[in-house]
């Protein structure tokens, strides 16, 4: 174990059974075998109001272990005052959760990474503000893309990555926005995601893949892997699939994914198109 401590923040966080978030995870196992590492993540939990109302919201959480490390859970109640406070006042937003932060906090970190500009990114710089820790900011995806459409948390969200040590993006495609949004462009460096090659080894056998999911061997495979949600594009399967079909009839379909999408897609394609749906 390393002598250097890294904090990490992360809105991207596993399932209740230590599942998914699986590019952080991973990221975390690298780290934890060369420095010491504490990761902590926000969790909202309803307030009774809150469950009357059924907002979408988790419940309290307890740490989850790992192999080399913990990933450890800010417990937070959301009230209707928080969610009003959220979109009214963002500055006192952040003061709350900064409050909530701080009792994990002193000045002996010697980095912060933060996985999600918003509001892990600017928290980030709040600490910085206070212990002169140096941050790093990884933008994922809709922390540029989309929660940046709201004009206030672009404020934020632009501040914390010109503010940054340095700022990852995991496509050119983020990057150009966020330099669309405000951003300077002078401390960032495009780090795609990667893929473990030991698991998709498992699969490379063309035939028991075939056999697993019973595809005709004569017959071109067409694939998507991906969440099923708008944000990924798989609302245009279904016109994109029997454009394909128009082309050649010979052609099968396999969906690797799940998502709030994939009962609407296993309707709509039911009948017309064979579509194998995957969720590993």
């Amino acid at each position: 174990m390393g002598n250097k401590k890294i904090l990490i923040l992360s809105s991207i966080v596993p399932n209740l059974e230590g599942k998914g978030a699986t590019f952080i995870v991973n990221r975390c196992k690298v780290l934890s075998e060369l420095y010491e590492i504490k990761v902590l993540s926000f969790n909202n939990y309803p307030s009774k109001m809150i469950k009357k109302l059924k907002y979408k919201t988790s419940i309290k959480r307890e740490a989850i272990e790992f192999e080399s490390f913990k990933w450890e859970f800010i417990n937070e109640k959301i009230s209707i005052f928080k969610i009003i406070l959220k979109k009214v006042c963002l500055k006192s937003y952040f003061l709350f959760k900064y409050v909530k932060l701080k009792k994990y906090l002193d000045n002996s970190y010697d980095m912060i990474q933060s996985h999600f500009a918003f509001p892990d990114g600017y928290l980030a710089l709040m600490i910085k503000n206070k212990f002169k820790i140096p941050y790093t900011v990884t933008c994922h995806g809709s922390d540029i893309h989309t929660l940046t459409k709201n004009r206030k948390i672009r404020k934020y969200v632009i501040k914390a990555l010109n503010e940054a040590d340095k700022v990852f993006f995991v496509s050119e495609f983020l990057y150009e926005k966020a330099k669309e949004y405000g951003f300077r462009g002078e401390n960032y460096k495009i780090t795609t995601n990667g893929v473990d090659a030991n698991i998709f080894y498992k699969y490379s056998n063309k035939k028991e893949l075939l056999e697993k999911y019973n595809l005709d061997e004569k017959n071109k495979i067409i694939g998507f892997i991906g969440n099923l949600e708008l944000v990924k594009g798989a609302d245009r399967l279904v016109e994109i699939f029997k454009d394909i079909r128009k082309l050649s009839e010979n052609v099968e379909f396999i969906i690797v994914g799940d998502g709030s999408l994939r009962e609407e897609l296993e309707n709509k394609l039911c009948g017309d198109i064979k579509v194998v749906y995957s969720r590993s």
